[in-house]
């Protein structure tokens, strides 16, 4: 028997084979390639946060997180452009570009894991640039305050294996907040409600208010505040109202001394405080029992359509009694406020009012 060798048909075979592979093999390794991105928590950032892979000490800034289902070779790119709120834009103010390395499944990393030494080490040539002309203007503003510009510093994460690319985009919206400006209680004003409303402005997304009281031999603001507060609260609101339960009530004919901190979120995940200038304010031995300012706080929670009805009861001179009900049933002052709060987070829940 002789074993006859089909030169033509082998090679038919061998090149339907060699179609398949070239056809299949990249729409299951390349182009599949995820990317996803997690920035830190912040207000505000330093021209070391920034310039991450120069920093010597830096903090976590964000994390990249790339998959693939299968093993492959990639490079990840990094661009940075800031539109600043003064109007300036920079585009590609920055961008690092890695050496290539393996993609195998999953793969996390932060920005401390980036450049020489470190677990994706930039290529050697130019693999990390900041635009010289936008690393200036950052620090004309950056080296005095110690922050960066207010604006929008946009992160656009590349990761490319041949012709496929993940992508994904992250953003730091920096205020830089200033510190916050007390309102009311005016500075020395006596106030006659049990339970003051507190006010300030501030361009921070959270702040945290204290109150102290003026202890006998205490003269300065100063010395008051630096004692135990009566209060501390945390709020993302420009005001507060002294709670009915939680705290020692205020006590007629005392001194009281308050300020508040702007919370500011930085990089590392801990808060810059910007605290306002210290205020006191007396409490009247003459309270205000009548609970007017109630009508106030409803009318403030509630959308402006409900306005007539409140024009109304104050042309009939109406005030709360004291007893008060919600949905019917009987509740404290210190549910009122709660449900008071509840409505002021969303008054598209609230489809109908009662005044009795």
């Amino acid at each position: 028997m002789k074993n006859v060798f089909d030169g033509k048909r082998t090679g038919r075979v061998l090149g339907v084979l060699f179609c398949l592979t070239v056809l299949l093999w990249p729409a299951t390794s390349q182009s599949q390639i995820t990317v996803t991105t997690l920035r830190a928590p912040v207000n505000t950032l330093s021209i070391s946060d920034l310039d991450f892979l120069n920093a010597t000490t830096p903090k976590w800034l964000f994390t990249i997180t790339m998959s693939s289902p299968q093993s492959v070779e990639v490079i990840l790119t990094i661009n940075l452009d800031v539109y600043l709120a003064a109007g300036e834009t920079y585009v590609n103010a920055a961008k690092f570009i890695s050496k290539p390395f393996m993609l195998d499944g999953t793969r996390t990393v932060t920005n401390l894991e980036l450049g020489r030494g470190r677990g994706i080490p930039q290529r050697d040539v130019d693999g990390y640039i900041f635009n010289p002309q936008a690393k200036a203007a950052f620090q004309e503003i950056a080296l005095p305050s110690g922050s960066m510009p207010a604006g929008t510093y946009r992160f656009t994460v590349d990761v490319t294996a041949g012709n496929a690319t993940g992508q994904g985009i992250f953003e730091f919206n920096l205020t830089n907040p200033s510190s916050p400006v007390l309102l009311a209680p005016a500075a020395g004003e006596t106030v006659v409600e049990e339970l003051p409303l507190f006010e300030w402005q501030y361009d921070g997304p959270r702040a945290t208010i204290s109150i102290y009281e003026m202890l006998p031999g205490q003269r300065s603001l100063e010395e008051v505040a630096s004692g135990t507060p009566q209060i501390t609260a945390t709020v993302s609101t420009r005001s507060f109202r002294y709670p009915v339960t939680g705290a020692r009530p205020l006590m007629p004919g005392r001194t009281y001394v308050w300020h508040v901190k702007g919370l500011v979120g930085t990089a590392g995940g801990t808060d810059l405080e910007l605290r306002s200038a210290l205020r006191s304010f007396s409490v009247s031995t003459q309270r205000r029992s009548s609970l007017d300012w109630l009508l106030q706080e409803l009318e403030d929670a509630l959308p402006p359509s409900y306005k007539p009805v409140f024009d109304q009861i104050r042309a009939q001179d109406l005030s709360p009694s004291g007893t008060f009900r919600f949905n019917g049933s009987p509740i404290s002052l210190a549910d009122l406020l709660n449900a008071l709060n509840d409505i002021r987070s969303s008054p598209e829940s609230v489809s109908s009012v009662i005044v009795e």
